[in-house]
């Protein structure tokens, strides 16, 4: 209370207490005894923090952000790995369709046909369809988006036994995307190049035909032309409701210049400490003049004014020689540690990925780090990268496929995208414990051998043509489920023949002889093609 504020109480207490819970009612509708964080106290006065959309931030700063972000990239060890290991992890190989129409021998048609295509899919027939997933991907992580344009086009030769769908996909940076084109003219408007109707759909892009900072000045311009949006296929992550993306290494950019500033001036003063390896001063006692001079010489009297490694300085009247003792950095190595983990938090990698500094982890740390890291490479698969980059190119494949009368035209080609695998932490537990899942019914087969990166139709296929081949050789081999048990023993079934020596059903359905004690290598006395399986203990 102030001195007003005693008074009145003192007079009219009421009126005092009435006064009290207004204030009080009034800062907490301000907001300032809600949230600390709203305060505007001496402490928080100076931070300014705008009210703006993502998309006035973005059209702001997206364009420094993008050069610092590639010159780090360029320059910074730390930021170049970052973008390698998040391109690695989210595409890697490749996240691979696989026709999911129900039809298996459509299927396999439709995916050798894309087969086929995903290799000679570039404009300069340098990149397959996965080299394009990996560089949009480290586009849309040092740049903040990348844009694929759709190309038709009609092959030059025809071969009915390998057809070739005419499409290919041409990969833009963000920098050919016109910002400048800004409007709002009727039913449009036009944002950072991007035409919108009255519902916020696209309806095309402003591009450049020409890279802004090309050194290429012969031949094209930079005028943009506009494009329909249905050929442009639009990948960036969109954390707020955007229309566009920016850089990854944006929250890091600033940590990761002091860092290497930081090293910078570390390494010049070691270096300045280094350059003069003694100094000769008078003695203590000397009676001459032992004020060291203006100028300091080297042992042939050449004046000093500018250290080399190496140099030993002479003082005026100089006979005492004292060695220079480099000093030590107590607090370089942590103060870098701490530097590196807030830059691995901003590029949201853990910091062993980052540094390779595997000297604080153990395993169980290890995995708890890779589990939720690996958490966010599937968020980001599922939710920008085969929704804005790998479904819209399929599109364009079935479409011109269709067109050229390859696929049956006006059906819908369902897919379903396989990432790529993650690699076992423990191999040995991590089968085992597929192995429970499967047989407890909380996985599926499939489920399992899509999660390790594999289709599995073409994995039951492979077993199948496998057994197959073994079998007609009379092969058994101990990993067998159909004739060994997991333990290495031999099954043994009650057959019954038919004539052609073809196993039927046992002659009692539910009863079968125990394994043998021993493993038997002898091959099987009839084809195991069954016509009804048999079933075991």
């Amino acid at each position: 209370m102030n001195f007003l504020e005693t008074a009145i109480s003192a007079v009219a207490p009421g009126w005092a207490l009435r006064r009290e819970v207004s204030r009080q009612r009034m800062e907490i509708l301000q907001g300032l005894r809600a949230y600390d964080g709203a305060a505007q106290g001496r402490r928080l006065k100076n931070w300014n923090a705008s009210g703006t959309d993502g998309d006035a931030e973005i059209s702001a700063n997206a364009d420094r952000l993008r050069n610092r972000a590639r010159d780090l990239v360029r320059n910074n060890p730390h930021a170049a790995k970052a973008v390698t290991i998040l391109a690695d992890n989210l595409v890697g190989e490749g996240i691979i369709p696989r026709a999911n129409t129900g039809d298996p021998e459509k299927d396999k048609e439709i995916n050798a046909l894309f087969d086929n295509w995903s290799k000679k899919c570039d404009l300069a027939g340098m990149a397959t369809f996965y080299t394009k997933q990996y560089q949009a991907v480290r586009g849309m992580v040092e740049g903040g988006e990348m844009l694929a344009r759709k190309q038709v086009y009609r092959p030059k030769i025809v071969d009915p036994d390998n057809p070739l769908v005419g499409l290919q996909i041409q990969l833009l940076e963000p920098d050919f995307l016109d910002t400048t084109k800004t409007s709002a003219k009727g039913k449009q408007s036009v944002v950072s190049g991007i035409v919108f109707d009255q519902k916020g759909a696209r309806l095309g892009y402003w591009l450049r035909s020409k890279h802004p900072g090309s050194s290429n000045t012969q031949g094209g311009s930079t005028e943009s032309t506009l494009v329909k949006a249905d050929e442009i296929a639009h990948l960036y992550e969109a954390q707020r409701p955007t229309i566009r993306g920016v850089t990854w290494l944006a929250p890091g950019i600033v940590t990761m210049r002091d860092a290497d500033e930081y090293d910078q001036a570390e390494l010049v003063r070691k270096k300045i400490e280094a350059c003069v390896v003694a100094i000769v001063t008078p003695g203590e006692d000397d009676p001459n003049d032992t004020g060291i001079t203006s100028k300091v010489t080297d042992a042939n009297g050449n004046v000093l004014e500018r250290f080399e490694p190496g140099v030993i300085a002479y003082s005026r009247g100089g006979k005492q020689i004292n060695f220079n003792n480099p000093s030590v950095s107590a607090g370089y190595e942590p103060f870098t540690r701490t530097m590196l983990r807030k830059i691995a938090a901003a590029l949201r990698i853990p910091y062993e990925f980052l540094t390779g500094d595997l000297s604080t982890v153990n395993f169980s740390s290890a995995r708890v780090g890779i589990i939720e890291f690996r958490r966010f490479v599937r968020a980001i698969q599922q939710h920008f990268i085969i929704p804005m980059f790998c479904q819209p190119i399929w599109d364009w494949f079935i479409e011109t496929a269709q067109l050229q009368g390859l696929i049956e035209d006006g059906v819908t080609i369902p897919v379903k995208w396989v990432p790529p695998k993650f690699e076992f932490i423990n191999p040995i537990d991590d089968v085992k414990a597929d192995i429970l899942a499967i047989r407890a019914g909380l996985k599926s087969w499939r489920d399992v051998v899509s999660s390790y990166g594999y289709d599995p139709d073409e994995v039951a296929s492979e077993i199948q043509a496998i057994n197959l081949l073994l079998d007609e050789y009379g092969i058994i081999l101990d990993s067998d489920p159909r004739y060994t048990t997991q333990q290495g023993l031999m099954q043994q079934f009650e057959k019954e023949l038919d004539q052609e020596g073809d196993v039927v059903a046992p002659a009692d359905e539910g009863a079968a002889k125990k394994p043998a004690a021993k493993s038997s290598t002898k091959a099987p006395a009839a084809k195991p093609a069954a016509k009804k399986k048999a079933t075991a203990k």
